[in-house]
């Protein structure tokens, strides 16, 4: 029967363990060693501390990797992101009808652009044309 024992590498490298398989105290087989890593970070930017609220570990520490400035988590932080942006990004746009976008209905449109039409045939400009259909009430925007 084996026991194993996690302790820290030599040269005291953070981020890296070293398993250490023995036997029980009734075997008398020889030591044998096996090398497990966990993926190396930052010292700068990330500490090892606690476990975070949603549980993340870090390789199998039984830690939490977390930012030094903040002691937050990133991997909650990139959760929380997602949680409240990624169904943004998924939904698809809805295209509304001008008319609908503008608060006027299509009939509102089409009276107005009767009525230019008709100002066009006396022979007034554009900018006169705009200044009559405002002064009759006629939304030219």
């Amino acid at each position: 029967m084996w026991q194993t024992q996690t302790a820290p590498a030599a040269g005291g490298t953070i981020g890296q363990t070293q398993t250490v398989c023995a036997p029980s105290q009734e075997s008398g087989a020889d030591t044998r060693q096996t090398q497990t890593e966990t993926p190396p970070f930052d010292t700068s930017k990330y500490s090892l501390g606690k476990l975070c609220p949603r549980r993340h570990e870090y390789g199998t520490t039984g830690q939490s990797l977390l930012r030094r400035d903040n002691r937050y988590c990133p991997a909650c932080d990139r959760e929380k992101w997602h949680e409240k942006y990624a169904p943004r990004q998924r939904r698809p746009r809805q295209v509304q009808p001008a008319a609908a976008t503008t608060g006027r209905s299509a009939a509102d449109a089409d009276a107005a652009f009767a009525r230019m039409q008709a100002l066009q045939a006396q022979g007034l400009t554009l900018a006169q044309i705009a200044a009559q259909l405002t002064a009759e009430g006629l939304r030219t925007k």
